[in-house]
């Protein structure tokens, strides 16, 4: 018998949709490695660890996708993104098109609402 944690004990996350500005397309492996190792810097081994930070879907071709992450880590999740400026030797920025408890929420806003 497998032990489940109750939904109401388990942590509650946070998605960000993002969008890549870039020459080149990436791949989620290469977007996650560098969202890694962005925070690995900035915050160390525990605290990114502590961020519970993953990718969850990406889309090649527009250049977009979304970030789940741990609520009190959506700030420093933020910053990690904006501070990744170079990806296979190619100048990119990271935008942050909005914050949500859902990604179905994310997906059914209009363009340039600001969810919070």
């Amino acid at each position: 018998m497998k032990y489940r944690i109750p939904k109401s004990m388990r942590d509650k996350k946070r998605y960000l949709k993002v969008r890549l500005i870039a020459e080149t397309t990436f791949t989620q492996d290469e977007v996650r490695h560098a969202l890694w190792g962005s925070l690995l810097q900035l915050v160390g081994d525990l605290g990114a660890s502590r961020t519970q930070t993953w990718v969850s879907s990406w889309e090649e071709e527009p250049g977009e996708g979304y970030v789940r992450c741990a609520i009190p880590a959506v700030d420093t999740v933020i910053v990690a993104l904006k501070l990744i400026t170079e990806m296979r030797k190619s100048h990119v920025t990271f935008v942050i098109e909005g914050v949500s408890g859902t990604i179905k929420s994310l997906r059914n806003a209009p363009d340039g609402a600001k969810i919070k």
